[in-house]
Parts: C-alpha cells; structure tokens; sequence
C-alpha cells in the first residue's frame, strides 16, 4: 500500500516549480516562546493556553498563504488516494487541520508538566490496558 500511496504523491506533486507539503521541515517555537507558553500554563492553567493556541493557530492560517496551500496539498492527496468526501480539499479541513495541530500543542505542554490523568484515556478495547 506505501509504494502505491508514494506513486500517487509523486505523480501529483512532482512539479519542479511547487513545493511539495511532505517536504517541508516543521519549525520549532524556539526555547523563549515554549519558556512563555509555560509561564501562561503555570500562572492560569491548560484552558488559558488552549485558547491562545486557537488564536494563533486561527491568525496563522489566516495570514500564511503557504500554510493554507499545503494543507490543501494535503487533502488533495488524501482524497485522491481514499475518495472519502470528509477528505476533501477545502479551507474549513485545512483550518480544522491546524487548529488540531494547535491544540496538540497545548496538550503536550500539560502532558510535558506532569498534569495529566492517564484514566482519562479511553480504549476502544477494554484489554488494551
């Protein structure tokens, strides 16, 4: 199944002239920004942090052309592999795709601060524990 999603990809981003969005290296936030988003979860808690990262995550897709043309890469290739309707290539899945990723973020920093409950995850299997 790789090889075939791997043709797919390559036969339709291949192009010299665009880049391709599983090329693309994730930035770090850098030590200053992780130091301040700690300071915000410390001083007013994982709810507080989780709203600054639905700003940002908000305000950054709006701004970054290149954002919003990569998550729609993204989904195009998606789509075009399974044909599954929820996969297609539109502003409102590439917007939920980077509000994801932003509270993803949020998650980790609670996670990373030792305040979270592992009762509270929840297996599809009841043995899996």
């Amino acid at each position: 199944m790789l090889p075939i999603c791997y043709n797919y990809f390559m036969k339709n981003f291949s192009d010299k002239n665009q880049d391709q969005w599983f090329k693309i290296e994730e930035k770090s936030a850098g030590k200053k920004r992780l130091k301040i988003t700690l300071w915000f979860y410390n001083h007013f808690g994982i709810n507080a942090v989780q709203i600054i990262a639905f700003f940002v995550g908000f305000i950054t897709f709006m701004c970054d052309k290149n954002l919003r043309r990569y998550s729609k890469q993204y989904f195009s290739a998606l789509y075009g592999f399974t044909k599954n309707k929820k996969y297609k290539p539109t502003n409102l899945n590439a917007l939920k795709n980077v509000l994801s990723y932003a509270g993803s973020l949020a998650d980790k920093i609670n996670v990373f601060a030792g305040n979270f409950n592992p009762k509270k995850i929840i297996f599809a299997d009841k043995n899996a524990e």
